[in-house]
């Protein structure tokens, strides 16, 4: 055998050996190197179709008169896990109101993975800098003073130490999102373990017993949501129906300080036009900085950005004072999308922000509202599907969806914003160039009714929404 054939009989003798394991290693690396995008896709998917229903539930809820305030995050959530435990034309039904693109189980992932984003936010375990020679004891920063006596720049001296603010804090926003099952104690056969499994690794929800009489019961589900809202919402359900085996809740608590605070001593009362013919005097806040801001048919918008970049406030502003309702009809998924892709285009520009303070609340029973939506099945005793959630043949036990209570509270000051809501789902069994010009500011001031979102640019994510027709 020549050389050259020794080689090439090598090569080929190489190849045979070597190629499966070359292919499968191309096709791990791929798949790897596909997964973080496929995964950012669904979440994507998956945070549209939550703005999507919850646009939808928010343009239905505003037909009522007052403040409205909802989380299409924890609505979404919530329906999602309920969802989850449906099958057949329950879940099909369920999917096409509640706008969802994906399968049952993508959805489930992609729960997961908006889970890691809107967890990451929270720095407040991180210490703040402070100067060298000091170290943050938990409330500021501390250490001895030097041989000379003396502190440093940022610190002053009391007896042998030195104390002082620190020099930097981490951008931190807090995000506390929380899920449950709970169960009752007499029907715990109720809830099959694969899916308390599903909704405890998709959904971080916790599986908690119930136990007692009806008002006792009631009050572990109201004091479970109070702890998980820091206090802002200390009930959700009145009661509790007799015929419940198992409540899904889901609970987010929502604190940041803006990137740009508003200036407490330039805060005075104005003129806020409730309608065309009626107005009140309310707290006015008003800051001068660099924002985005865009025009629409029918309204502007301007972004006003928290300590974590991702995260922000969009306030829109209908042209007419009495111009909500017009621009509330025509606010759904597809608008809120077009929105944010012009404010991620816009370049910040100079802006004298005038915005009232304000406070809101919202409780809801969604079901009805769902129900108009065309979400019929779920809410059939003698229709519906969940055998997903009860692992047992339609034969032996009906699941329906019994109750879907909603609150949300929301406190915008010049400090930043607090919010929380929480939803509950009730199982039942069945019974061109020019020179430099001075820069001068554009006026945005929303002094009639407006709308508000609080967004994830991440994720994309609509965590809390609503109009504010009253700021009082």
């Amino acid at each position: 055998m020549t050389r050259m054939a020794a080689r090439r009989a090598t090569a080929r003798w190489a190849t045979a050996r070597w190629a499966p394991w070359f292919i499968a290693m191309t096709t791990i690396l791929a798949a790897l190197s596909l997964a973080p995008r496929a995964a950012a896709e669904d979440v994507r998917a998956l945070t549209l179709a939550y703005n999507a229903s919850g646009l939808e539930l928010l343009q239905r809820l505003a037909r009522s008169p007052g403040n409205v305030v909802l989380s299409p995050y924890s609505i979404g959530t919530a329906m999602a896990m309920a969802r989850s435990g449906a099958r057949g034309p329950t879940e099909a039904e369920m999917a096409r109101v509640l706008r969802h693109r994906l399968d049952r189980a993508a959805t489930d992932m992609a729960n997961a993975e908006l889970l890691k984003i809107l967890n990451g936010y929270d720095k407040s375990a991180v210490a703040p800098g402070c100067e060298q020679g000091l170290q943050w004891n938990g409330q500021r920063c501390e250490g001895p003073a030097a041989g000379d006596g003396r502190c440093p720049s940022t610190a002053h001296r009391e007896g042998e130490r030195c104390l002082g603010e620190p020099i930097f804090r981490p951008a931190s926003a807090k995000l506390s999102l929380a899920n449950a099952l709970l169960l009752l104690a007499d029907e715990k056969e109720a809830v099959s373990p694969d899916y308390q499994r599903l909704v405890e690794t998709c959904y971080g929800a916790e599986t908690l017993a119930q136990i007692g009489q009806e008002p006792i019961r009631l009050e572990q589900v109201n004091a479970w949501v109070s702890a998980r809202t820091e206090g802002k919402i200390p009930t959700i359900l009145d009661r509790l129906d007799p015929d419940a085996v198992a409540v899904l809740l889901d609970a987010i608590y929502f604190k940041a300080h803006w990137a740009q605070r508003f200036n407490k001593a330039a805060t005075r009362d104005d003129a806020f036009h409730l309608s065309a013919t009626q107005q009140a005097n309310v707290p006015i806040m008003r800051e001068t900085g660099r924002f985005a801001l865009v025009a629409r048919p029918d309204y502007r918008a301007v972004r006003l950005p928290y300590d974590v970049p991702s995260l922000s406030m969009v306030v829109v502003l209908p042209e007419r004072t009495d111009g909500l309702a017009e621009v509330l009809a025509q606010f759904d998924a597809q608008e809120l999308t077009a929105l944010g892709a012009e404010l991620n285009l816009a370049r910040p520009r100079l802006v004298a922000l005038a915005l009232p303070r304000f406070k809101a609340s919202s409780r809801a029973d969604l079901k009805e509202t769902l129900s108009q939506l065309g979400m019929h099945l779920a809410f059939d005793r003698g229709a519906a599907d969940f055998s997903g959630i009860s692992g047992q043949p339609l034969s032996q036990r009906r699941l329906a969806i019994g109750q879907i209570v909603h609150r949300a509270v929301v406190d915008v000051m010049e400090e930043g914003t607090e919010a929380a809501a929480a939803t509950a789902v009730i199982q039942q069994v069945m019974a061109a160039a020019r020179p430099p010009q001075p820069e001068q500011p554009e006026a945005f001031v929303v002094d009639h009714p407006f709308l508000f979102l609080i967004v994830d640019r991440t994720s994309g994510a609509v965590l809390f929404a609503g109009r504010i027709a009253d700021p009082r």
